[in-house]
């Protein structure tokens, strides 16, 4: 019986079960013996999401014409929160691994500007200034592909985010009434705060990115110090560069002095020599 609603999609009522079902073989029909039977599938846009299966052990005749129409009133409106529940679930399991994933590479990037970081000062510090162009170069290099694929994320996760936020409110204007379940799920997951904050996440993620972009365009340009031939070169660039790598020590360490700089660039042309 069961089988057959879930296959036809289509209710199924018995007012005198015990004539219309063979029961020799039913071992539950034999201990049970139900009088009237209904089963009725839930279903949402023609797709099956429950059943509801009654049974009267009592009386034949229970499932008249009125009976059912409320019944089916009843299970359409069921099959409706039931799929917007698990709707709203889903939701809300996508924004939540949204939430985890920008989290990891918020992290990520953070150890890697510090890594940057570091890297930076081992290098400014060495003497070797031919050796330094090549690590430097090297790790400018590395470093440049995952930032350029994060950066180039963050619209993205912006976006999709965007979308997700909508795809909330749209339910909520439909549903103004949530269910407790889904109201006490709501208030779980702190949805107002994660607005808020995945919005914040995302806007430093894109500052980080920009940040380690230019201090990778300056160790670029410290990368080709070592280059044979001369070549022209624009000292303010050079002079940019070297001011953006020796940033944290201009606005001062612990132990230092800070240093105000002042620049005031004049037209001058591109020199011939070995800096980049």
């Amino acid at each position: 019986m069961i089988q057959y609603v879930i296959r036809t999609k289509k209710p199924l009522v018995y007012q005198n079960a015990s004539q219309e079902i063979s029961q020799s073989n039913d071992s539950y029909f034999k201990t049970h013996q139900p009088k009237s039977i209904l089963c009725i599938p839930l279903l949402n846009q023609r797709r099956l999401i429950a059943l509801v299966y009654l049974e009267n052990n009592l009386a034949t005749g229970v499932f008249t014409t009125k009976p059912m129409e409320i019944l089916q009133m009843i299970s359409t409106q069921a099959a409706i929160s039931l799929e917007n529940s698990r709707l709203y679930a889903s939701l809300e399991e996508k924004v939540q691994q949204r939430t985890e994933e920008l989290e990891q590479k918020n992290q990520k990037l953070s150890q890697t500007l510090e890594e940057l970081q570091r890297t930076q000062v081992r290098l400014i510090q060495s003497e070797k200034m031919s050796g330094l162009g090549r690590i430097v170069g090297g790790i400018a290099h590395e470093i440049n592909n995952p930032i350029n694929f994060i950066s180039g994320n963050v619209i993205y996760a912006q976006n999709y985010f965007d979308e997700l936020l909508y795809l909330i409110h749209a339910y909520g204007e439909e549903l103004p009434h949530p269910s407790p379940m889904i109201q006490e799920k709501i208030e779980e997951m702190d949805l107002d705060y994660l607005r808020v904050d995945v919005k914040e996440l995302l806007t430093s993620m894109k500052y980080g990115c920009d940040r380690i972009a230019k201090i990778v365009q300056g160790l670029r340009t410290f990368s080709r110090l070592d280059e044979a031939e001369m070549k022209p070169v624009d000292i303010h660039v050079s002079i940019e560069s070297s001011l953006m790598l020796l940033q944290s020590r201009i606005n001062g360490e612990a132990n230092l002095r800070q240093v105000t700089v002042e620049k005031n660039y004049g037209n001058l042309p591109n020199v011939i020599c070995y800096g980049a």
